[in-house]
């Protein structure tokens, strides 16, 4: 009989344990939900692209909204966004606040570049004065490296890439990519 007693206590341990796991596993769940849905909703902070450093650039052919062509030229800073990004009108208010904070040092140009196949009947997105926003004709092949927006590229005076952003940059990031 007593050992009887002994399996059942031991049984009742293992419950116990496996019950304790099980609890485990819930929280542990519960807790990666709560991060996946806060980076999802929350997540506009984006990183440096490092491995872009030295990518080289061509001299761009695009239109602005009005049907104007224009050569994209380096040194500049480029923005890269789509019309169907949920980060680009964050980091396209975030650019527009650094943009007219430049208005007695405004540094090398910037553009804000969309897609070829930017939908025509949208109208053009709102960016300040000292942004230049055109539609990109040109320059597939050398533009790989887009492949997710919104992207920041600083380049140099020959094309190559100097810096490289990808998600919503904030003022210090701005800086860092204009100066």
């Amino acid at each position: 009989m007593a050992k009887a007693s002994s399996n059942y206590t031991r049984r009742g341990e293992r419950g116990t344990m496996v019950s304790s796991l099980s609890w485990f596993a819930v929280i542990l769940a519960g807790l990666l939900l709560v991060a996946g849905g806060w980076s999802y909703f929350a997540g506009d902070t984006g990183q440096w692209r490092e491995d872009l450093v030295g990518h080289r650039i061509p001299v761009l052919t695009s239109r602005d909204w009005q049907g104007t062509q224009v050569e994209v030229t380096h040194p500049a800073l480029l923005y890269f966004f789509t019309d169907d990004c949920r980060f680009c009108d964050p980091a396209r208010q975030e650019l527009n606040e650094y943009a007219a904070s430049l208005l007695d040092h405004p540094g090398v140009p910037v553009y804000a570049i969309a897609k070829p196949d930017f939908p025509d009947g949208l109208p053009a997105p709102r960016f300040h004065e000292g942004i230049r926003a055109v539609r990109l004709l040109s320059g597939g092949a050398s533009l790989q490296f887009v492949r997710q927006v919104p992207i920041y590229v600083r380049t140099a005076t020959d094309g190559s890439i100097l810096r490289a952003y990808v998600g919503v940059a904030h003022a210090g990031e701005l800086r860092e990519l204009h100066r």
